[in-house]
């Protein structure tokens, strides 16, 4: 392999923070379902005469679909590039979503709302704009990728307060309509100006050399069944499963240890903060340490086993809870950060979109099996204490799975090679 000098994260930045900028609020608007449906659930419920749980099992829904559709929106993203996904699929999530808000008195009709939401989504999940990202930016991908993820953290700072602004003027049909024709309205034209990978660019340009360089990589074909990508995606399977547990049901575990709820609250948004934090200093860290990649992924999948560890002594005090919520926040932010980098270094940007579409269809399984396993282990016993001892076995299982990533020559990547190399 020819050794090739990356650009320097600067000039990336210089030409390409509009393509990051649009891609985070993209992000933002993906999950856009997740953040407001958490101040509508009881509004809906009262007014519609459902049980909560009914009006949740919406995102089990979407989760279903993320499972079994991820990884063939990724292949389709390949073939036609971020760009002819990304547009229509921001009008049609957003218009999906806005049909919510006209949910007759039968709960079918609702759930056949949240069939037409899982099936839009999966046109504007993070695979979609850090395909583009990725293809653009090579010395400061890490930082980049990290950027356009944060987009979780600025919905979930954003969407409660919009949409519960919007209902408490026009109620929850005015949540669901107002918040997305506001992300409509933002995320759209800024699409149609600058989400451009390199990809599309050498299509509107009739340029196929350019794009030849850029999209090389391993075929998808064989890089699904290497130990190499089940590693990787194993690996990042168990630490969300914890990481997952842990967010859902945080609040919770704070005031079954006797903090107050407003407390527990608190604690859960500092949580969120750290995950913003999280996600750029991993960004940052894998950018230039980009051959310790997998040392960096060891450490940040450690954490969670560090704060079950805690949790298992918790006494009660905002300073344990605190430390809790920045490990769990830290590791929040990196593993789909990480999962993404190592995608695109170990695998190359041809067929970025299946290879990183799968890994996030595997991770979809930890929506759902995370917060039920510990629900479900605090239902059978009264407390979340098992789901701690099993956090930690499965954080350190990850952890060892990543650190065997560093062992591996194949591990090198076969991407444009960094700055450092």
């Amino acid at each position: 392999m020819t050794e090739q000098k990356a650009p320097s994260s600067k000039s990336e930045w210089q030409q390409h923070w509009r393509l990051a900028g649009t891609s985070q609020l993209g992000t933002a608007l993906g999950v856009m379902h997740l953040f407001s449906l958490g101040v509508l659930i009881e509004p809906v419920s009262v007014a519609q005469g459902w049980s909560r749980a009914s009006v949740a099992s919406g995102l089990t829904i979407v989760a279903f679909f993320s499972i079994i559709s991820a990884s063939l929106v990724g292949r389709l993203i390949d073939k036609v590039g971020p760009r002819r996904i990304a547009i229509p699929g921001v009008i049609a999530y957003s218009m999906a979503f806005a049909l919510l808000g006209f949910t007759t008195a039968s709960v079918w009709h609702w759930w056949a709302g949240w069939v037409l939401v899982g099936i839009t989504l999966q046109f504007v999940t993070p695979t979609v704009w850090t395909a583009a990202v990725a293809s653009r930016f090579v010395g400061g991908r890490g930082f980049a990728i990290a950027v356009v993820l944060a987009g979780t953290g600025v919905a979930s700072s954003l969407n409660p307060i919009i949409t519960s602004y919007l209902a408490s003027f026009w109620g929850w049909r005015g949540g669901f309509i107002g918040t997305a024709m506001i992300w409509l309205v933002v995320v759209l034209p800024l699409c149609i100006l600058f989400f451009f990978s390199a990809s599309d660019k050498d299509r509107k340009s009739g340029s196929t050399g350019a794009q030849q360089q850029t999209l090389s990589g391993v075929h998808w074909r064989k890089a699904v069944f290497s130990s190499l990508f089940i590693r990787l995606a194993l690996g990042a399977l168990l630490t969300t499963i914890v990481i997952l547990g842990f967010s859902i049901n945080f609040a919770a575990m704070m005031t079954d240890a006797g903090m107050p709820a407003a407390q527990g609250a608190a604690m859960a948004g500092v949580m969120g903060i750290t995950s913003i934090a999280g996600r750029l200093t991993t960004g940052l860290l894998l950018d230039r340490f980009s051959t310790r990649a997998p040392l960096i992924a060891t450490l940040a999948f450690v954490l969670p086993a560090v704060a079950c560890i805690i949790m298992m002594r918790f006494d009660g005090s905002i300073l344990q809870s605190a430390v809790v919520a920045c490990l769990i926040g830290i590791a929040v932010g990196a593993d789909t950060d990480i999962a993404a980098y190592l995608t695109a270094r170990y695998f190359g940007l041809r067929f970025f979109g299946t290879l990183f579409g799968t890994i996030i269809a595997i991770l979809s399984i930890a929506i759902g099996l995370g917060p039920l396993l510990a629900a479900f282990i605090f239902d059978r016993t009264g407390s979340y204490m098992d789901f701690y001892r099993i956090g930690v076995v499965l954080s350190l299982s990850s952890a060892a799975i990543m650190f065997t990533l560093s062992l591996s020559n194949a591990g090198r990547g076969v991407n444009l090679p960094s700055k450092s190399e």
